[in-house]
């Protein structure tokens, strides 16, 4: 019974979360749903979409005129935004046990967020995001394993979770 309790706990977690996460990402700005899915501006979409690794994150860090508040924000959001998501999703999904799944994982879900701004334009598809939101979800994972291989409190918390 505790098993269940908890299990439910860290999914209405997890869903709050991913909540907040499309809110972030898709919602950042007051937008009608149905005039951002413009078909006509799709190629235009895809012609200044960014899909050279680590251009934006170069930009971010070396180019001038930048503003730096804006720079940190968007780089250490894009990590920070996923880490939750690398350390909720192992203890939801078993099969996530390692840091290859976990990085698929993390990947996956930051691809499906990208193509939905490609393709909805409610943002713009940016490999740099795939990249740092990936990063983060790494990160998250991390501290995962980290928390429940020493803290004796979580150790018995996942073992419940299994």
């Amino acid at each position: 019974m505790k098993k269940k309790v908890l299990k439910t706990v860290v999914w209405i977690v997890f869903t709050i979360y991913m909540i907040i996460l499309m809110k972030l990402i898709l919602f950042k700005y007051p937008v009608c749903i149905a005039s951002s899915v413009n078909w006509m501006d799709f190629k235009r979409r895809l012609m200044f979409a960014n899909y050279i690794p680590f251009k934006t994150i170069y930009f971010y860090l070396v180019g001038e005129g930048i503003n730096e508040g804006i720079a940190k924000v968007n780089l250490l959001g894009n990590i920070i935004g996923f880490m939750p998501y690398g350390f909720l999703a192992p203890l939801l999904e078993t099969d996530i046990k390692d840091y290859k799944k976990a990085l698929k994982a993390g990947l996956f879900i930051s691809l499906t967020f990208e193509v939905i701004q490609l393709i909805t334009g409610l943002g713009s598809f940016d490999v740099d995001d795939l990249i740092l939101n990936t990063l983060g979800t790494i990160l998250g994972y991390a501290i995962f394993r980290f928390a429940f291989d020493k803290i004796k409190f979580l150790k018995k918390l996942g073992e419940m979770l299994e």
